[in-house]
């Protein structure tokens, strides 16, 4: 085992989004002992909408190899934030397609502006947006 790995392992991932007027834009990383991964992603507010991409890898494990998924980061572009994005980003950038960790980053960020986005949705609308997420949103009989 590499020494930098003698006390354990640590990984981080940070999100911040930037409110502009029409446009909401998320920025998140991923650091680890092996890796600098970060995204950014634009997505309409009205549409819901991914408009604009962008990711660097500063460091990863197989360079060059990694950075191969980068380019296919750019198939994400028109997709909407909203139930099945999840298996839409799978089929587009997971698996041998491209990086796990982009993949992720990605989930991490659409989550959190659907989060965000319905910050002022109407309660029902919240409701459907969020059913089945979680027991307080679950349809079952509790």
């Amino acid at each position: 085992m590499p020494e930098k790995y003698n006390e354990g392992f640590e990984r981080n991932y940070n999100l911040k989004i930037d409110n502009q007027v029409e446009n909401i834009v998320i920025e998140a990383s991923m650091l680890d002992y092996d890796h600098a991964v970060v995204i950014k992603i634009e997505i309409n507010k009205k549409t819901k909408e991914i408009i604009k991409v962008q990711a660097k890898m500063p460091r990863v494990p197989h360079t060059p190899m990694c950075q191969k998924a980068l380019v296919s980061f750019e198939y994400i572009i028109g997709l909407k934030i909203e139930h099945g994005l999840k298996k839409k980003l799978q089929e587009r950038i997971g698996k041998n397609k491209g990086c796990i960790h982009i993949y992720k980053l990605v989930w991490l960020a659409a989550d959190l502006a659907a989060n965000y986005i319905k910050r002022d949705a109407t309660v029902e609308e919240q409701r459907e947006f969020l059913k089945n997420t979680c027991v307080v949103y679950s349809e079952e009989k509790n």
